[in-house]
């Protein structure tokens, strides 16, 4: 079953510096196959970045964020959330389709044939 890894964390660094390391970490991780897919995300004004992955199951979740504990210390937050498939289908979360089911074979294949309107589907809250 596959699962959300929600990581977040404080940094204190410029933030044209983090958009460039960011940058240089999403280009190293497009070429791993660990997890489906990623966003990474960033609140510049309280210097908080983090990050949403899918991961195709738990056991596979739970290795990344070890070694996130292991390569940040403890200092993040990172929690692994199962799926509701049903309440997520109603809003338009894109169950079943390629970005958000594990994907065959690179989980960024799936995601660069999605429409765009899929990719940005959202809720009004």
């Amino acid at each position: 079953m596959p699962v959300i890894l929600q990581v977040s964390f404080v940094w204190d660094e410029d933030e044209d510096a983090v958009r460039a390391e960011s940058l240089a970490q999403a280009q190293a991780l497009a070429r791993r196959d660990e997890f489906e897919w990623k966003v990474i995300l960033r609140d510049a004004p309280s210097k908080i970045s983090g990050a949403i992955y899918l991961f195709a199951n738990r056991q596979k979740a739970e290795a990344w964020r070890n070694d996130l504990f292991e390569r940040r210390g403890r200092d993040i937050e990172a929690r692994i959330f199962e799926i509701d498939e049903a309440a997520s289908r109603l809003t338009r979360a894109p169950i079943g389709r390629a970005g958000f089911a594990p994907a065959t074979g690179h989980g960024h294949a799936a995601a660069e044939s999605m429409p765009i309107d899929e990719l940005n589907a959202s809720n009004d809250e």
